[in-house]
């Protein structure tokens, strides 16, 4: 392919990037080709005060499309360290927010530089890597243009898809302002937590919670006295301000968290939630059996990315996900509403729904048709959708595997164990919903 007609105009650069993915492939992919051509209608975006994404992202076609995450090397102490305790820190804030942290898998993490030469990172959890693809993409359009809006405001959707706490996004961004490169999100194989993360997370929250009730003051005092006597905590913050600083980060969590859940705050959108349900039941039920692991993934997903997390809203989902069982689902309207939502949940609800397929422990020619049919209805490519495939299963989708039963699939390297396996033999990911 050598010429794309876009007629939808978009200011998403993951939405621009899929659209012209055919035929963006440079040189390295396709030997003597050195350019090819895009026609981006935008005329009506531009009357709206809308700027399309074209601009912004011809910088970096050849570097982006069609190229596979890095994959993190064999880390030293200070990369554990520092991965350990960006993990610590993201359970803490799951939990904080109803995510149930108990379930979270991670994909890696989004690793940049401090001006000072410091190392940083925050963990990625699986079901929310277009969301974090679009916000690196919006660094790099703020670093080409000099407009850091879009990107400021990208962590409210960050923090509601559970990718990343608020705090540590604008971090990040004044991070890369201040020296001018965009952090990179990179696969991390057998990133799991373990039962020491869990109980070090379950204190670092505690520790917030003293703050917001009983003051900073004390909050600190208990950091010190935990820090001695606590060896979960001991092992894995390496003095009192490293587990202060992790501590004040979620307390500013739990403040925004509060002003949330004012009487003026939005409702689930219910008519999405249950276009996501009828999707996910879809994928459960195409290859004729829906099993209670495809259901309770299909309910972590939806609780996630709507942010449904009071109990009588657990409930109502619980019955929508009951009613969409067993009945007809019309799929080309669910596809409607959900492409109404930015790309970068697009891509997290479809994330989810390529794990409705695994939870069972196999991928069935079933589930690989319906996946390639409701990537069409969600506005994703077929290459943006084999590209997703390869990072959580590392296989090609367009060739159905089987996995025999009393089997357990790893959703990162693909390596199967027997049913009753706990942890990946080969790269260590929990192999729990």
């Amino acid at each position: 392919t050598v010429t794309v007609l876009l007629a939808r105009p978009t200011r998403s650069r993951a939405a621009f990037l899929a659209m012209i993915a055919p035929a963006a492939r440079g040189p390295r992919a396709v030997p003597g080709k050195d350019c090819f051509h895009v026609l981006e209608c935008a005329d009506d975006l531009r009357a709206f005060g809308g700027v399309p994404a074209g601009a912004a992202v011809v910088p970096w076609i050849e570097d982006d499309v069609g190229r596979e995450l890095p994959v993190a090397g064999p880390p030293s102490h200070a990369d554990l360290r520092r991965r350990t305790i960006a993990l610590v820190g993201a359970l803490a804030w799951l939990e904080s927010r109803g995510f149930e942290p108990g379930r979270a898998s991670f994909f890696g993490e989004i690793a940049w530089q401090s001006p000072g030469g410091a190392a940083r990172s925050v963990v990625t959890p699986v079901g929310t890597l277009g969301a974090v693809e679009e916000a690196l993409a919006l660094v790099r359009t703020g670093l080409a243009l000099g407009s850091w809006r879009a990107a400021e405001e990208h962590g409210d959707m960050l923090a509601r898809l559970g990718a990343m706490r608020t705090p540590d996004w604008h971090e990040l961004v004044a991070e890369a302002k201040a020296t001018g490169r965009v952090p990179a999100l990179v696969r991390v194989p057998g990133l799991a937590p373990s039962d020491g993360d869990f109980a070090a997370a379950r204190l670092v929250l505690a520790l917030a919670r003293v703050a917001v009730t009983a003051g900073l003051d004390e909050a600190r005092r208990l950091c010190g006295v935990e820090l001695r006597e606590r060896p979960e905590i001991l092992g894995r913050f390496p003095d009192v301000e490293t587990l202060t600083r992790e501590v004040l980060a979620l307390v500013a969590d739990l403040y925004e968290q509060q002003a949330a859940r004012s009487p003026t705050a939005a409702p689930a959108p219910w008519d999405d939630v249950e276009a996501f349900a009828s999707m996910g039941m879809a994928v459960g039920r195409a290859d004729g059996e829906l099993t209670a692991a495809e259901r309770n993934v299909v309910a972590i997903g939806a609780a996630r990315v709507f942010e449904i997390t009071a109990e009588g809203d657990l409930g109502r989902l619980g019955a929508t996900l009951a009613r969409c069982e067993t009945a007809a689902l019309d799929l080309e309207r669910a596809g409607r509403r959900l492409r109404a939502w930015p790309f970068g949940t697009v891509l997290a609800l479809f994330d989810w729904l390529l794990h409705v397929a695994i939870a069972d422990s196999r991928f069935a020619e079933e589930e690989r048709q319906i996946l390639a049919g409701l990537a069409g209805l969600l506005g994703i490519t077929q290459e943006e959708y084999r590209r997703r495939c390869g990072w959580y299963l590392d296989i090609d989708p367009s060739v159905p595997v089987e996995v025999a039963p009393g089997v357990r699939a790893c959703a990162v390297c693909g390596a199967s164990f027997p049913a009753e396996a706990q942890f990946c033999g080969d790269c260590g990911t929990s192999l729990g919903v």
